[in-house]
C-alpha cells in the first residue's frame, strides 16, 4: 500500500476544534479528539474517538498504517 494512492483525492470536513472527517473511495474516517470527550479520569488514555472504515480487515497491517496516516493528517489539520 502506497501513502500517495490511497490518500488520493480525499475529501476533509472539519467540524469544529475537535472533530473531522476524512474520506475517499478506499475509506471512511472520523476523529474527534479524545481527551474532548472522555472522563477526566480516562483523559490523555486514548488519542481519539471515531475510527475507520474501509476495505481492509481491522487487524491486518494496511488498516493499522492507514489508520495511523489518516490520524497524523487529522492531528496537523485540527491544530491548524
Amino acid at each position: 500500500m502506497k501513502k500517495a494512492e490511497i490518500l488520493k483525492q480525499i475529501r476533509i470536513d472539519k467540524l469544529g476544534s475537535d472533530t473531522i472527517f476524512i474520506q475517499n473511495r478506499f475509506f471512511n474516517f472520523s476523529f474527534t479528539v479524545a481527551d474532548s470527550v472522555c472522563r477526566e479520569d480516562l483523559k490523555g488514555q486514548y488519542r481519539y474517538f471515531g475510527g475507520l472504515q474501509s476495505e481492509y480487515d481491522s487487524d491486518s497491517v494496511e488498516y493499522k498504517q492507514l489508520e495511523k496516516w489518516l490520524c497524523e493528517l487529522a492531528e496537523k489539520v485540527l491544530s491548524v
